[in-house]
């Protein structure tokens, strides 16, 4: 048997064996397809399956005998060349490889599609479709700077994305994973046990309708990370993604809603990226972070609106290098100008930066969190747990407990910015190694209660709280005396 070697530096040579004479039908045409289906009304296209002939126009063709016929397109094993020559479209139709997607393994198994074209879109997803069983690799793309098309896009406004399911694949090396249209509307789209990783932007997502479930999946490099071997040229080439890329990329064109459960990310610049215009409404995240940048960012004017759970774990941010120190003191969630954030149960490491920055007009709820530190940039530069850059927002934090540093004393706590509406509510909180604990000027009322701070560093402040407000101020110790407390009306 020949051995096929894979362009691209990255796979390594493997040797897939042909299929079975048994798993396969000689089928010409689109009507050949559904007229020689089997009993069970499954298609199984005859396909190269070597990795260097073309089957874009066979694929197409057993496509479009499946949608046709409503039933599952079964692959082979084997590597799959899609060249551009002509775009696969599911609607209807489930497409099913040999299962045993790669993972973290390379080997002469499973179906692997490779695409190369550079300027086809490979697959369109419209209704009642399913995904599953399939590797998905670019062998040209070695330095993650070639714009390639989305894996998966949408048919168009109105047509696609809808009713879909994507189970047990792996996209190893994409540009881009899904797009939907501006405008196009699609839902109901379940995604689960699968490993993906983008050098640009997973999902590119607007208007998506009833929500998107995603469910025990993993992004991140791994398996590309293990095809190549670490070379140093990979690490760099994901090094530079870790500086742009996105797992959720929200666009303009309407409300995203977003069901995301037990599931582990690693190695992204951004975990929600919110462009001006767009909005993520009504989602719910329980996820264990790792490797990120931030992870909520709509500082660009997009609104990530307050009713959106946020729960789980993460490590802290910061820009992920390979093989050396993390680069960059990106805060965590970088709240655009109305967006807010409620955030529970959640427990992390802290952030190289701060962890809220807040541009104004935000709500943010956050309790038991347990923050470990914040600011380990140490570089001079001040850094908050929780700081509003602009007025009229609203606090409530209860129940969590904020680290910082020992040697940085430009580490600080809770800063309210200048609040002109919003109230401040701020309970059974614990502070350590802080520079400061709460801070800010307001003409509201604010309520302190049942809070400590511990280790406030040298010359620093616990509380200093200014303006024409009041303020409830029941049962806190502080370690150094408050430098300014508003009026108190109860106490």
């Amino acid at each position: 048997m020949r051995s096929k070697t894979v362009p691209g530096k990255f796979l390594p040579r493997v040797n897939f064996p042909k299929a079975a004479a048994i798993f396969l039908i000689v089928l010409t045409t689109a009507a050949s397809f559904a007229a020689a289906a089997r009993p069970n009304n499954y298609i199984y296209p005859t396909l190269a399956a070597d990795g260097v002939t073309s089957d874009d126009l066979a694929l197409a063709a057993a496509a479009r005998a499946c949608n046709a016929a409503g039933t599952k397109l079964v692959l082979p094993a084997g590597q799959i060349l899609l060249t551009g020559v002509a775009t696969i479209t599911l609607d209807h139709c489930a497409m099913v490889g040999a299962g045993d997607p790669a993972g973290d393994r390379t080997g002469p198994y499973g179906t692997t599609i490779l695409l190369t074209s550079t300027d086809v879109k490979p697959f369109i997803l419209e209704t009642g479709w399913q995904v599953s069983g399939i590797n998905f690799y670019w062998p040209n793309q070695t330095t993650g700077k070639t714009l390639y098309p989305p894996l998966f896009s949408d048919g168009g406004k109105g047509h696609g994305f809808d009713h879909g399911v994507i189970d047990n694949i792996v996209i190893v090396n994409a540009y881009d994973g899904m797009t939907t249209t501006p405008g196009g509307g699609s839902g109901d789209v379940k995604i689960s046990n699968s490993t993906m990783w983008a050098y640009h932007h997973l999902f590119n997502l607007t208007n998506t309708g009833d929500s998107w479930a995603l469910s025990n999946n993993r992004f991140t490099p791994g398996p590309l990370l293990n095809i190549c071997s670490f070379s140093s040229e990979c690490e760099a080439a994901i090094n530079e993604a870790n500086h742009v890329n996105a797992l959720f990329h929200i666009t303009a064109g309407g409300t995203v809603t977003l069901v995301v459960h037990s599931t582990e990310t690693f190695s992204w610049r951004y975990g929600i990226l919110i462009d001006s215009g767009a909005v993520l409404g009504a989602s719910i995240f329980d996820v264990a972070w790792d490797g990120m940048g931030t992870l909520i960012d709509s500082s660009s004017g997009g609104f990530y609106a307050f009713q959106n759970n946020f729960t789980g774990s993460m490590s802290e941010c910061g820009i992920v290098v390979f093989g050396g120190t993390s680069t960059g003191s990106t805060p965590c969630f970088n709240l655009g100008p109305g967006s807010g954030l409620f955030i529970y149960d959640f427990r992390t490491d802290g952030s190289r930066g701060s962890w809220v920055v807040g541009a104004g007009g935000n709500t943010v709820v956050i309790d038991n969190v347990h923050l470990a530190n914040i600011g380990t940039a140490n570089d001079g530069r001040n850094y908050f747990i929780v700081s509003f850059a602009a007025p009229t927002n609203s606090l409530t934090v209860r129940n969590s407990t904020f680290g910082g540093l020992p040697s940085n004393s430009h580490v600080h706590g809770i800063n309210i910015g200048t609040n002109t509406m919003g109230n401040t509510i701020i309970q059974n909180c614990v502070f350590n190694f802080m520079n400061s604990s709460i801070t800010g000027v307001t003409n509201n009322q604010v309520m302190l209660t049942g809070s400590t701070s511990f280790n406030t560093n040298p010359g620093g402040r616990s509380v200093d709280l200014r303006g024409t407000g009041n303020m409830v101020y029941v049962g806190n110790f502080w370690d150094v005396a408050p430098k300014a407390l508003l009026p108190i009306v109860s106490n």
